[in-house]
């Protein structure tokens, strides 16, 4: 049977308030609520990505404490061109927004970002239709 998400603390949701920056309008971030059902892939499948994207979330914490912004605009770039198929375009969209904040060596922007990514990925939880 296909997965279903299970999402936590909608209403308060921190990722869902927009940004302060004019140029990063595009990348508020949808209440977990409105995050989609993924439906095409292997239950499996979904959750070694959302597995890949905590361990990319510890490699930016990690290049954020060094200053390696290099690394960290491509981990974004990444996931902001994998987050949609697999069902999850608040990453596609935090990624962009983590792209952005790297390529401008802003590491505030970019710690704010990260920050997002960890409440997103802590609010998603896959089980199975049997529960």
């Amino acid at each position: 049977m296909p997965p279903r998400l299970l999402l936590s603390h909608p209403a308060s949701h921190p990722a869902s308030h927009p940004t302060s920056h004019p140029a990063q309008a595009e990348t508020v971030i949808p209440p977990p609520t409105e995050l989609p059902r993924p439906t095409k892939l292997p239950s499996a499948l979904i959750a070694q990505y959302l597995q890949n994207c905590r361990s990319d979330l510890a490699q930016l914490k990690a290049t954020l404490a060094a200053g390696e912004y290099e690394t960290a605009r491509r981990l974004g770039h990444q996931m902001k061109g994998t987050g949609k198929p697999y069902g999850f375009p608040a990453l596609t969209q935090i990624g962009r927004a983590i792209e952005w904040a790297a390529s401008k060596r802003a590491g505030p922007e970019l710690e704010s970002r990260i920050q997002r990514l960890e409440v997103c990925l802590n609010s998603i939880e896959l089980a199975s239709e049997q529960d």
